[in-house]
């Protein structure tokens, strides 16, 4: 019977565990995305060729979102924060395709 609650404790603190590192994995990945994408200001105010070296950072940037929207216990917890990042992510997309042009 000891064995039995030692394996159920073992669960229940793996469980705990994972939880917490997918916390704070997400929150560590939320953080370094939003630091690399440039406010619609910022932009503005770069020249033309700063404007295209920033967006190609952002853009890889962007694609580490990804990770974190089909992650369920990330959606779970920082669903908001996630969805305002896709949807500036999805901004300076099409700023991006804008300046490549037609």
């Amino acid at each position: 019977m000891k064995s039995l609650w030692f394996v159920i404790a073992m669960l229940l603190v793996a469980t705990v565990s994972w939880l917490a590192w997918g916390y704070y994995r997400a929150d560590d990945v939320a953080k370094a995305i939003s630091d690399h994408l440039p406010s619609q200001e910022r932009l503005d105010a770069m020249s033309h060729e700063e404007t295209e070296v920033a967006l190609k950072i952002a853009m890889s940037a962007c694609t580490r979102l990804q990770s974190l929207q089909w992650n369920p216990l990330a959606r779970l917890m920082r669903g908001d924060e996630i969805a305002m990042l896709a949807e500036h992510c999805e901004l300076l997309e099409a700023r991006q395709q804008a300046l490549s042009g037609p």
